[in-house]
């Protein structure tokens, strides 16, 4: 069968009309849909999920003047999904690329690689961005995620409201309330190809009368993935964490959260170098967290302090990272009058690390410690109530990489119709130098009487964007929903370039980091729902992005990597159907364009599920992922690893859960 039959059949699966007679009660649902106000309907969460990244609290999608997309625990669900970065590929304007079985290429409106530092990302609140490399390692970013309630994605600056590094983009993960948790849960699933068993086990119950806990463990066994030439590629994967959270409520106004988390695991790397041929590295992973966070409410809005405790470390053969982050952040909202609500917070955090490197890789010092001081003040005010939102404010902060950075944006949110919106912003934010671009060492061998040593620089300066946003936001009242945004952002000081700078006798050609790029991009991101019938809903993206960069004065002239790494237009969609009240059947169908850098060509990928819920407490699925094809690669890295291939995979889910 061709890929054209395929993708016929695929988008059939997707969108052909279920053709089953509805029952009394649910054409009795129906008639209830239809017959709900356009107020009424944008409070079904469907359409107006709520999150609190655009403002720093809790506000539903047609109040926010940003790109916010929200993956809901149904979608994760009903995705099969086992990872937190596979759940991201339904998020318009995001580019989720398997790398290998342990490793993703993720960033939001383009420059993607392996250490995409333009995009931060939070667990509860809690940074998991490294200034190791201005990275995010997602082999560790995990938990139980039957205890996910939600995952928040910003398209966008919100350096304003967060601070550095948040220049394309936020994730914030979301996990339920300990309340929301009560009871057991297990779960299991097993595959083929490179998935082996994922299980969890959660157990939740109450502390006397206003307190709320629970405790998880989960495990996973990646195996083998498969190489362009069919061959088995070791980047196999196991880990083992556990974790627990309780929630108390203070009195009428106060409440008290403490979590925490642990892992402890390895991840297998698969080399090819001249000095050292093929071969394979086994990285040993571990760390643990504490966080804690106090909440009042009060008759104007509301105050919280939280903080939090993370430390994580990394152990190849040729380099060991021991990283520690201390934060504190406190934060307080205050309605002016009927028209005006400030927002305004402090934070601090210290970061040390201890980097073990070898004789051709180290890091100098080889110890550091970084205090990071911020403040942000913001201003919501109605212009005209209930019409049109001016929203102002910026981020001020100091640490020992970048100096200060102020960071500021402004937004407005127009209701032009009941059924149309429009919102505009424009907002600067910075990547601010990691550990690598100031201290880092590099000695390559280039012949028997030659080597090249690639070293960091401490002028190296913060990557700076000035991004120009517009949306448009329709919702006729018929259960659709069409959100759209148009973006062009301008890009200098972008890094890193290795510039020659030396030679130093009697063999050594020096090459320095630095800035070395100027540029823009402008792309074009749709998202649309619309549940069909009371037990049939269909979701659809779309984005398109262009990249033009430039290299800066001084700089020779030669393109920079990051053209070409993102894929011109990317496509979804898919289908979340109730065939009966115990059957389940769920269809996602994606296209990724050709990334010309790393000479990926275009893919299809089609998933699908079917779940049968015998019982309240039981669900039983079966699923495929990736049907179309027998494997297909999605990044390539090109910096001397072997990548592997997404497989079609086959899969079968167990879970059970009483007392929820």
């Amino acid at each position: 069968m061709n890929k054209l039959t395929y993708l016929f059949f695929c988008a059939a699966l997707c969108c052909t009309q279920p053709v089953f007679a509805l029952s009394a009660d649910r054409a009795a649902a129906l008639e209830s849909l239809a017959l709900m106000d356009l107020e009424a309907l944008q409070e079904v969460e469907v359409y107006n999920p709520a999150g609190g990244l655009a403002a720093r609290k809790k506000q539903n999608l047609l109040a926010t003047p940003a790109a916010l997309f929200v993956i809901s625990q149904t979608d994760i669900r009903r995705g099969g999904f086992t990872s937190i970065p596979e759940a991201l590929r339904m998020v318009p304007g995001m580019q989720v690329a398997r790398i290998d079985g342990n490793k993703w290429a993720i960033s939001a409106r383009g420059f993607n690689s392996r250490f995409a530092g333009k995009l931060l990302v939070m667990i509860d609140g809690r940074t998991v961005y490294s200034l190791l490399r201005s990275e995010v390692y997602w082999d560790v970013q995990d938990t139980l995620l039957e205890d996910v309630e939600r995952i928040e994605v910003l398209r966008g600056p919100g350096a304003a409201l967060w601070g550095a590094n948040a220049v394309n983009g936020i994730i914030n993960i979301v996990t339920k309330a300990a309340a929301q948790t009560q009871g057991v849960l297990a779960s299991v699933q097993a595959g083929s190809a490179e998935e082996r068993a994922v299980v969890g086990l959660r157990y939740g119950g109450k502390l006397g009368k206003q307190g709320h806990y629970r405790v998880y463990g989960k495990s996973y066994d990646f195996d083998f993935m498969a190489t362009p030439t069919g061959d088995n590629q070791d980047s196999r994967w196991r880990n083992q964490r556990a974790g627990f959270r309780t929630d108390w409520q203070l009195g009428e106004y106060d409440s008290l959260t403490v979590q925490g988390d642990g892992y402890d695991g390895w991840t297998n790397q698969e080399t090819k170098s001249m000095s050292k041929g093929l071969a394979v590295e086994k990285i040993a992973i571990a760390g643990h967290n504490l966080l804690a966070r106090w909440y009042r409410e009060t008759q104007r809005g509301g105050m919280s302090v939280q903080a939090y405790y993370d430390w994580n470390e990394r152990h190849e053969p040729d380099f060991e990272d021991s990283r520690g982050t201390l934060d504190v952040d406190f934060q307080h909202r205050l309605a002016l009058n009927p028209r005006a609500e400030f927002i305004w917070g402090l934070g601090y955090r210290r970061t040390w690390d201890e980097i073990n490197g070898s004789a051709t890789q180290y890091y100098t010092p080889a110890e550091r410690t970084d205090d990071l001081y911020s403040t942000f003040a913001h201003l919501d005010y109605a212009l005209i109530p209930e019409h049109l939102r001016l929203v102002v404010g910026s981020k001020l902060s100091w640490d020992s990489y970048a100096g200060v950075e102020i960071q500021p944006n402004a937004r407005l949110l127009w209701q032009l119709t009941p059924t149309h919106q429009l919102w505009a912003a424009l907002s600067r934010a910075v990547r601010t130098p990691s550990r690598t671009d100031e201290d880092f060492n590099l000695l390559v061998p280039m012949g028997k009487n030659m080597n090249l040593r690639l070293q960091g620089d401490d002028d190296f300066k913060s990557e700076e964007i000035i991004a120009y946003e517009l949306g448009w936001r329709f919702t006729p009242g018929n259960g659709f929903l069409l959100d759209a945004a148009l973006f062009f952002n301008q890009y200098d000081q972008l890094g890193p370039f290795g510039a020659s700078s030396g030679f130093v006798p009697p063999n050594t050609v020096v090459q320095t980091i630095t800035n070395g790029y100027e540029g823009h991009t402008f792309g074009l991101e749709l998202a649309a729902h619309w549940q069909v019938l009371d037990n049939w809903k269909l979701s659809a993206a779309y984005h398109y992005f262009d990249m033009n960069l430039d290299p800066m004065p001084g700089i020779p002239s030669g393109k920079s990597q990051a053209e070409g790494a993102t894929p011109p237009h990317q496509a979804s969609i898919r289908s979340i159907l109730n065939l009966t009240a115990h059957w389940q059947w769920d269809n996602a169908l994606y296209y990724v364009d050709n990334i010309p850098k790393n000479t990926i060509a275009n893919y299809l990928r089609f998933d699908t599920r079917l779940a049968w819920l015998p019982a309240n407490s039981w669900e039983i699925a079966l699923g495929v992922r990736n049907l179309l094809d027998d494997r297909h690669p999605e990044f390539n890295t090109d910096i001397g690893e072997v990548n592997g291939e997404v497989p079609r995979t086959f899969y079968f889910q167990l879970k059970y859960a009483f007392g929820e």
